[in-house]
């Protein structure tokens, strides 16, 4: 039994409404329907009595109802008492794939603020398999990336859809569009990073489903500095989810433009099987209700 679960549940018995419990908790009304069926299992009780016309508790619903809000009372009064308390520091590590720091910029805000006692250290870590491998060794707590995941070492689930978009030379004239097609990337050369190969696969694809080939070429540099000064010289562009532009090293050479497309990469929150550090199923919590959102729709 988990505290979002709860969480979940009490938010439906308030409204009585999956769709409007969905709104409120910034989640997909099937995440929600998924939660509270996990719980009704573990707790081998139906707590809802649901059909066309109305959503109602059953007895049982309503003691766990009340049992729920207590238990979700004292977690948050808990919680406060610890860091009013406890003066000891407590380290968190935090994997975050680079183009999505700007993504999770409200997370780190309040997290800080709830959870003054943790100091939460932030570590760049552009490929997905690097993350795995240091969720594994422990050289991270949490990781927030896209796929590929290790599942059979570390837990996962969904956050939200981030869309791409295109790296390219500040002097290009794309670069004053607010958006671009793959249809106006024609004459560019995409440049493909082999460890981005979910990214480049996707890219790829979308490319052909809108009948465009585009010009490409292999390359070891990294999406980040070296991959920055090859956009900026004018040797290619990239193609990426999320936004690497918030780094100094990237300079003032290169823009980023949303890419106008019906595609986008799941960014994925990922920790180890097993985990009972409070600090990280604290920050867990907070990233599940400030951060996941229903997919994007296009």
């Amino acid at each position: 039994m988990e505290l979002r679960q709860l969480q979940y549940f009490v938010t439906v018995a308030e409204l009585l409404n999956f769709h409007k419990a969905a709104e409120r908790l910034h989640i997909t009304q099937s995440s929600v329907t998924r939660q509270v069926q996990q719980l009704e299992q573990e707790l081998g009780a139906s707590l809802l009595i649901r059909n066309q016309k109305e959503v109602r508790l059953t007895n049982d619903g309503r003691l766990a109802l009340s049992k729920a809000r207590a238990v979700l009372a004292a977690t948050i009064d808990l919680a406060a008492t610890v860091n009013r308390t406890d003066k000891r520091a407590y380290t968190l590590k935090v994997g975050v794939g680079v183009p999505l720091a700007k993504s999770i910029r409200s997370l780190v805000t309040r997290f800080a603020k709830q959870f003054p006692n943790v100091d939460v250290q932030y570590e760049d870590v552009i490929f997905s398999n690097t993350q795995n491998r240091a969720l594994r060794r422990g050289d991270i707590d949490v990781g927030i990336f896209w796929p590929p995941i290790d599942r059979f070492h570390v837990n996962s689930e969904r956050l939200f859809d981030e869309r791409f978009r295109v790296i390219l030379p500040a002097a290009s004239p794309l670069a004053k569009r607010k958006k671009l097609r793959f249809e106006d990337l024609l004459d560019q050369v995409l440049l493909l990073p082999d460890q981005t190969k979910t990214n480049n696969r996707m890219v790829l694809q979308g490319a052909r489903k809108a009948g465009v080939t585009l010009k490409t070429a292999p390359t070891t540099a990294l999406p980040h500095e070296a991959g920055a000064a090859l956009v900026a010289s004018g040797k290619g562009i990239y193609v990426l989810a999320g936004n690497p532009l918030r780094f100094p090293s990237f300079g003032t050479g290169i823009v980023a433009i949303p890419l106008n497309e019906p595609m986008s990469l799941e960014v994925y929150l990922a920790w180890r099987r097993g985990e009972t550090n409070p600090a990280v199923c604290h920050f867990l919590e907070e990233a599940r209700r400030i951060l996941t959102r229903p997919p994007t729709s296009v």
